[in-house]
């Protein structure tokens, strides 16, 4: 279940940078502006974005990193057999 919660909120937070994004962009191109004025908002609202999907690429590789541990140890766990409290139980 606690694995769940964790790409439940990556989810959230790649939908709400989606989001940021897209309405970004729209505000951008909608507002009459200079193409040279036009071009650098762009530039710069791209830079942000590629910052933002690093943070998110990192947090979820992280995160896989997590699971993959948990699922090694996990295996280990069954191919050693039950331990003495749960075999008396």
């Amino acid at each position: 279940m606690a694995e769940n919660k964790g790409s439940d909120v990556l989810a959230i937070i790649a939908a709400a940078l989606a989001g940021a994004v897209v309405g970004a962009t729209i505000a951008v191109l909608l507002t009459p502006k200079s193409g040279e004025e036009m071009r650098r908002e762009l530039k710069e609202s791209l830079e942000d974005l590629t910052g933002k999907l690093k943070e998110v690429g990192t947090s979820l590789k992280r995160k896989v990193e997590e699971l993959v541990e948990k699922a090694k140890k996990s295996a280990e766990e069954e191919e050693e057999g039950p331990s003495p409290e749960e075999a008396q139980g």
